[in-house]
């Protein structure tokens, strides 16, 4: 009898973290482009890059901003030849940027 309410109530708080989890994730995914607003750093070649996010451009370094668009996980830059990117977020700290020609991954993190 302990046995089986003991199950009940683990299924019961499994069932509960699985659904916080899913709703987090949405909620996340869902403001996504808010996400990436900011600025963050990464390594290229072994040297540091910072790239600035607005609502509706980037900007590496003192290079001029382009214009980007992010949908659904696709990051979009719109300069002489459109660049795309795979984009995910692992925390609100770090962003992985994977270009799904080549296969590289990129690791950012939010600069404070």
């Amino acid at each position: 009898m302990f046995e089986t309410t003991l199950l009940k109530s683990c299924k019961s708080l499994l069932l509960i973290g699985v659904l916080g989890l899913l709703q987090s994730c949405a909620i996340f995914s869902a403001s996504e482009p808010q996400g990436i607003v900011g600025s963050w750093t990464s390594q290229v070649g072994g040297f540091p890059v910072r790239v600035t996010y607005s609502e509706s451009t980037l900007q590496i370094g003192d290079n001029a901003p382009v214009g980007y668009l992010l949908n659904d996980g696709q990051l979009t830059v719109s300069d002489d030849t459109a660049q795309t990117r795979m984009v995910s977020f692992p925390t609100t700290n770090e962003m992985i940027q994977l270009d799904p020609l080549t296969g590289t991954e990129h690791a950012f993190s939010r600069v404070k």
